[in-house]
């Protein structure tokens, strides 16, 4: 791709170089700048409010994957502000991707109320995300019960097509803690019509199957989680989460000192949030509360 923008250095060159460094290489910095340079030129042969046919479809395929690096750099503000140049140029609107930087932001109200707006919107799509981003809104919001209830209405409404929605609402049983609903519906979410999961169910079966005392399924599941394939992007959204996982179990098991080498690692290299509803800080306070048990638990088998 490199070699392909030296010899033609223009829009086409710098998308195609943008993709390839988001999601081959995960350098999203330098994919927002190649990206930037091809919007930069189109500008220049182009006129915005009156472009070609062409002109207008490339304006509109560099915002999409704009919008896209952004969400994943977690830069929300940003993406808001695009949401309305793309509008401002492009149909039909994009009103339902603006809740999930709602809920970033910390938004809920205006994030709710958008996303109630778009429950009778015909195309079934947007309504996923509409119902998608409630049960964000209330996660967020500290309101589980509802996080959970607007998961079971979207599969009442949808199925489960969907492996987001499915291992969301899954998501929300656990933080009720029925975990028999939890294992079910992730089970489900594996074999999802819609591929659409940005990091596999088995990374929440995990977890559940070992508090459950079932260690076989747990470490079945880890093995099925790290034997799936990801983008280079995707890895830094959730290596670490991943490797928790292994902590987990390692702690669980005993095994401290291999436990704590892992450990420091995911401390030392904290997964993006920009694939998930919560802040980086709670990302953070959940390793540093893992990594305090197993710190703990090596320093008295040491002694």
């Amino acid at each position: 791709a490199e070699q392909a923008m030296n010899e033609s250095p223009g829009i086409v060159a710098r998308y195609v170089l943008s993709v390839v460094q988001s999601d081959n290489e995960g350098n999203l910095p330098r994919a927002l700048f190649l990206l930037n340079e091809a919007k930069s030129r189109l500008e220049k042969v182009e006129t915005l409010s009156n472009p070609s046919a062409m002109g207008r479809e490339w304006h509109r395929k560099l915002l999409l994957h704009e919008l896209g690096i952004l969400g994943h750099l977690d830069r929300r503000a940003e993406q808001l502000k695009l949401i309305d140049v793309y509008e401002q140029y492009h149909t039909p609107k994009i009103t339902e991707r603006r809740i999930w930087p709602m809920v970033k932001l910390g938004q809920y109200d205006a994030a709710r109320k958008l996303g109630i707006s778009l429950l009778q919107h015909e195309d079934i799509d947007v309504r996923q995300r509409a119902l998608n981003g409630l049960m964000a809104v209330e996660e967020e919001a500290g309101n589980r019960q509802a996080s959970f209830d607007w998961g079971h209405r979207a599969l009442n409404e949808l199925g489960s097509r969907s492996c987001v929605i499915t291992t969301n609402t899954a998501l929300g049983a656990r933080r009720i803690f029925d975990f028999s609903k939890a294992i079910t519906l992730d089970l489900k979410a594996l074999e999802a019509e819609l591929k659409d999961c940005p990091t596999s169910p088995h990374a929440q079966l995990a977890p559940v199957y070992l508090l459950s005392g079932d260690f076989q399924k747990s470490v079945s599941s880890l093995k099925a989680l790290r034997g799936e394939s990801r983008s280079r992007r995707m890895a830094l959204q959730n290596e670490m989460l991943i490797r928790s996982r292994f902590v987990e179990i390692l702690l669980a098991l005993g095994a401290f000192e291999p436990a704590w080498v892992r450990m420091a690692q995911i401390l030392d290299r904290p997964d993006r949030s920009g694939m998930v509803s919560y802040a980086p800080g709670l990302v953070e306070l959940g390793n540093y509360v893992l990594g305090y048990a197993v710190i703990n638990a090596r320093l008295a088998e040491i002694d």
